[in-house]
């Protein structure tokens, strides 16, 4: 998952998946979960208090905010925003509204132990 040139079934089993070992990129899978959610949120036009959320991630991992608006969050929107017609559905919107409020609380466990 380090290119930027991935295939979108790849993306997206990921996505649904998790991503883990290699396709983490070096970065621990709950991190990837949270990011590329928040990135799916930035590209489907989903409003939430990404400042919010980006403290609270800084708080509980430190990394830095340009490395998760980068390398994190960007990462996963690009993906996404190049097919957004397979990530912006109901299904997901309705999931990313759901977890939206928990990551701007810090509350990243919300999702099992596929998040931070």
């Amino acid at each position: 998952m380090a290119a930027y040139d991935i295939k979108q079934n790849d993306y997206a089993y990921h996505y649904d998946k998790g991503f883990t070992g290699s396709d983490a990129g070096g970065w621990d899978p709950r991190l990837q979960f949270v990011w590329s959610r928040m990135g799916a949120a930035q590209s489907c036009g989903l409003g939430f208090d990404e400042a919010a959320a980006f403290m609270q991630l800084e708080t509980k991992n430190p990394h830095g905010e340009t490395t998760y608006r980068s390398v994190g969050v960007g990462f996963h929107a690009a993906q996404i925003r190049a097919n957004a017609s397979v990530f912006c559905t109901a299904y997901r919107l309705a999931e990313l509204r759901a977890l939206l409020p928990a990551f701007e609380r810090g509350e990243f466990l919300k999702t099992g132990s596929k998040s931070p």
